[in-house]
């Protein structure tokens, strides 16, 4: 049975964590629309965003659709607003796409961080091998760039440097909280735990790399 939260997320929420613990605030007896959702999204997440996360949710069926009522928003829509209530909780916010579908964007990140706790030292072939499953490839130069950015973020200890016949060993020795620490488009490591960029590509590297 789904019960209250009593815990919430730390760090830096992206808009589907904060559409979920909005959601869980209501508990199981409450009942709620999208605009309610949206109301408590801090910071704010936009409507058309709020609301097909809920639909979402309810083809995963962790929402269940009550009623529905005169239309939210935009003014004027012709369609009615579906008021839910949740039957099913959990404390991560659900990964679900499309028609309650399983989303899969940023779970090969999340399968390395782990493995890297797990594991008392690794290179970047054991992290890919430790994070592969049948529904879940990691390929190894997606490890290597991983781990070698953590490294650099001084998230990892090396205990053995890497030479050009065989690859570095590391231990994770900082943990700064729930989330994986992400690689940017701009070569960087951003701790949304912190709330900050943990290292970033050197910029005689960034302007070696132009020509």
């Amino acid at each position: 049975m789904a019960g209250k939260p009593s815990i919430v997320m730390t760090g830096m929420l992206t808009p589907r964590e904060r559409i979920w613990q909005s959601v869980r605030t209501f508990g199981p007896r409450k009942q709620f629309t999208a605009m309610m959702v949206e109301d408590g999204c801090k910071p704010t997440v936009a409507y058309d965003t709020v609301s097909q996360y809920l639909r979402d949710l309810k083809d995963a069926g962790y929402l269940e659709v009550v009623e529905r009522i005169k239309p939210e928003k935009p003014a004027g829509s012709r369609f009615e607003a579906p008021v839910y209530k949740l039957v099913k909780t959990a404390f991560e916010a659900p990964r679900v796409g499309l028609y309650g579908k399983e989303a899969r964007q940023g779970l090969g990140v999340l399968a390395m961080w782990r493995c890297m706790q797990v594991l008392k030292s690794f290179d970047f072939r054991d992290i890919a091998r430790a994070a592969s499953h049948p529904t879940l490839i990691i390929a190894e130069i997606t490890a290597q760039k991983y781990v070698n950015a953590l490294a650099k973020a001084g998230y990892l200890t090396t205990l053995q440097e890497p030479t050009r016949l065989k690859a570095g060993r590391y231990r994770l020795t900082k943990v700064t909280g729930h989330h994986a620490p992400a690689i940017t488009r701009v070569k960087s490591v951003f701790d949304r735990n912190l709330g900050k960029f943990t290292w970033t590509q050197p910029v005689q590297e960034v302007a070696d790399g132009l020509e």
